[in-house]
């Protein structure tokens, strides 16, 4: 009898053991980028026109500088790309020649201060179509004040922060 309470005991203290180990990990909410609720660039187009109180008028503008500012930024971030993934095989390499793997961090570099800037135009435009009480009622990252800390981290894993390119 003795033993098979012993059984028992230490069952339960597996189980306990267990299900404390899956609870700590955060229920699945690890990795890169998770945030509940947001799209992959949430910008202004896609925030509640009528939280905004834009006309039809603003919408349409802000939806033509949207759809020129992705094209005009595809390029820029597919060059981006390009050169990380050729910069990866300049460090993968058996023999590192230390000149090109700077020479190419630079051009990523310079290709990520071109899209900065590019993103900077971009809000500047849309700020002029907003008037002032729109502009204090909207927040750049797409929340509307809902709490974001965005940042390296936000709420939920390794995240990329906020999406600026409104």
């Amino acid at each position: 009898m003795r033993r098979k309470g012993f059984i028992i005991a230490l069952a339960a203290l597996l189980v306990v053991g267990m299900v404390s180990i899956a609870f700590s990990r955060g229920g699945g909410r690890r990795g890169r980028g998770f945030r509940p609720g947001l799209g992959r660039e949430p910008g202004i187009v896609k925030q509640a026109p009528e939280r905004l109180n834009l006309t039809e008028e603003q919408q349409e503008k802000l939806q033509a500088l949207r759809t020129d500012f992705a094209k005009a930024a595809l390029p820029l971030r597919n060059e981006i790309q390009i050169k990380s993934l050729e910069l990866r095989q300049l460090w993968i390499a058996d023999e590192l020649d230390e000149g090109a793997i700077v020479a190419k961090s630079k051009e990523i570099s310079a290709l990520r201060t071109q899209l900065q800037e590019n993103m900077i135009y971009h809000r500047l435009d849309v700020a002029k179509i907003l008037t002032k009480e729109q502009r204090l009622r909207f927040s750049p990252a797409g929340h509307l004040g809902r709490g974001y800390r965005g940042g390296r981290g936000g709420h939920y894993g390794m995240g990329r922060g906020p999406r600026w390119n409104w």
